[in-house]
């Protein structure tokens, strides 16, 4: 992990998407008959950004508060083995492509750079027709501010569905999320940060709300039988 990785104001205090806007791309008729027995795969990329885990008290102290969080928020992660949860938004869109659009996913153990840009990806998947490529643009916790002692994730992915030998994409979806309870006493304190609990427990909420998104978003259901997804009733 790099703390000064891309702009600081942006994707480290503010952890939105928002900070770039991507149109989203939505999978055609055309281009979903296209799927149908190709070989699909997905991406994984070789590093995170930081994540800042903010508390009421390192956010008065500007830019070394800033650097207090990111150090302690990439500690957490490091103590509880925390993985990439793109790899698994990737994953579970995979499963639903090919639930829906009848193409066989090759599962892949390569790791590329975060760097990549689509000519690094198509090259490294060249292997495959279609790549699910998923990346983490943004992450931290932060406090509730009617409650300091209990925290929110804040979690961004940038989604592409990729056609390799036609060296294009096919769809493209944005996700932000960060979902908080009616009751911030729900949310996990630092302590269940800390120790991992409530973290793992946080990520998988973001993981489904996004898997959920990016369907929705680029009408990744089959056709003649899409059905409108909910999104998580209490993100905010």
């Amino acid at each position: 992990m790099n703390i000064f990785k891309g702009t600081l104001v942006c994707g480290v205090l503010l952890l939105n998407t928002a900070c770039s806007s991507i149109p989203t791309d939505s999978l055609t008729n055309e281009e979903a008959v296209a799927l149908e027995g190709k070989a699909l795969t997905y991406s994984q990329y070789d590093e995170l950004p930081d994540f800042p885990a903010q508390t009421a008290l390192n956010v008065q102290f500007g830019l070394l508060g800033v650097l207090s969080a990111i150090e302690s928020g990439n500690t957490i992660l490091e103590n509880n083995q925390i993985s990439d949860p793109a790899l698994d938004i990737a994953k579970n869109l995979a499963k639903g492509i090919e639930e829906n659009y009848d193409v066989n996913i090759i599962e892949n153990d390569k790791v590329i750079s975060v760097d990549a840009g689509l000519s690094d990806v198509v090259a490294a998947y060249n292997t495959y027709d279609y790549v699910v490529d998923v990346k983490t643009t943004g992450w931290g916790s932060i406090y509730y501010l009617e409650d300091w002692d209990n925290y929110k994730l804040s979690y961004g992915a940038h989604a592409r569905l990729i056609d390799v030998k036609e060296k294009e994409v096919v769809v493209e979806v944005q996700c932000f999320t960060q979902p908080a309870y009616d009751d911030s006493n729900e949310g996990p304190s630092y302590e269940q940060l800390e120790n991992g609990e409530g973290l793992k427990k946080e990520i998988a909420r973001a993981v489904a709300f996004c898997v959920d998104h990016i369907v929705a978003q680029g009408q990744l259901q089959n056709h003649e039988t899409n059905q409108p997804v909910d999104p998580l009733a209490d993100n905010h």
